[in-house]
């Protein structure tokens, strides 16, 4: 009795076919395209490399809004825009000073720093939305916010423009204040971002978007009159929470709540981060994890002068010195990671 042949996969619904591309990494897909003629010409259909786009967005951290509006890009640029990040990783080490120079979207931010801010103020600060189309730039009194146009459009050499480009929103610092640094935008949902900026002894918080279509600066938390004896090493936006990392303590505050701690450390790190409700710090080799502290509410006053980081009880600190490493390397191990409170 003879069988009759299974069929093969090229037989297989074409809503199948998209399916299981939408699963697969931009490379994946544009080798799956070079096998056969059949499945070359689904990998060529344009909204599967819009999907790609997204998977590129959502795997290497990048801003969606900065390939927006997709309408806008044919289908060559969807795809090179959707292969960028690994194209780049694969030529990283060979390009040069020139090669940087010679992409229009560094030619463009070279251009703005170059001039300085307005009435000739030098940016201290510049921070590029992963993406590449969205640039921050921080004065002493402003944040500066520039538009470089959708990335993944080619531009024909000749419209890129040389002249220094306005900002499409600039926040002013309050009167009299001055702005000392700025953190990193972190995304909140897939079209806003959010940043932290440190103005004499307060923080500030600020959203921007919806994007592409709201670009305003907007404030919405503020926590001022810090002690001034306190000093800022560095800050990061982390959800609902602003993480400052003094050189007295770690100040979390959580910004949607009015809620915060203050817990007082000893000793230095190489590196300090906060991953969901935990600080870990890093030294050579070795790690340290802490448990955030529960918060408590901010009190209702005009000064916050965090007397837990002035004060000489340590009974809740964190002490850095449980992860230095020993002075003689050859008793290194490979790695090492203490948990020193849970």
């Amino acid at each position: 009795m003879a069988t009759e042949a299974s069929p093969g996969i090229l037989t297989l619904p074409l809503e199948l076919y998209i399916c299981i591309f939408q699963s697969l990494y931009p490379p994946d897909l544009l080798s799956l395209g070079q096998t056969c003629k059949g499945i070359r010409s689904i990998v060529c259909q344009r909204h599967v490399w819009e999907f790609a786009i997204r998977v590129t967005c959502r795997v290497n951290q990048l801003f969606a809004p900065s390939y927006h509006p997709l309408q806008g890009l044919d289908l060559a640029e969807l795809r090179r825009a959707a292969l960028e990040p690994w194209s780049r990783c694969t030529r990283f080490a060979q390009r040069s000073r020139e090669g940087l120079a010679s992409n229009p979207s560094a030619s463009r931010i070279e251009s703005i720093l170059s001039n300085g801010g307005t009435d000739g103020e030098r940016f201290e600060e510049v921070c590029i939305v992963p993406g590449g189309r969205y640039v921050f730039g921080m004065t002493r009194t402003r944040v500066c916010l520039w538009d470089l146009g959708q990335t993944g459009k080619t531009l024909v050499r000749s419209t890129i423009s040389c002249e220094p480009r306005e900002p499409v929103h600039v926040m002013h610092a309050e009167l009299g204040m001055t702005l000392w640094s700025m953190s990193a935008p972190t995304h909140i949902s897939i079209s806003t971002f959010r940043f932290a900026t440190a103005e004499d002894w307060s923080f500030h918080v600020y959203e921007v978007g919806p994007l592409p279509d709201n670009v305003e600066i907007r404030q919405i938390a503020r926590l001022r009159d810090l002690a001034p004896a306190l000093a800022v090493d560095e800050f990061w936006i982390q959800g609902d929470r602003v993480m400052c990392h003094l050189n007295e303590g770690t100040v979390i505050w959580d910004y949607v709540k009015s809620e915060y701690v203050a817990v007082p450390t000893r000793g230095t790190a190489s590196m300090m981060n906060t991953i969901g409700n935990h600080i870990v710090a890093w030294e050579n080799l070795s790690s340290g994890v802490w448990t955030v502290p529960p918060l408590h509410p901010l009190l209702p006053c005009s000064s916050q002068e965090l007397p837990e980081l002035l004060s000489d009880d340590f009974t809740n600190g964190i002490d850095m010195g449980t992860i230095e490493d020993t002075e003689d390397k050859s008793l290194w191990p490979t790695s090492r990671i203490r948990l020193p409170s849970g």
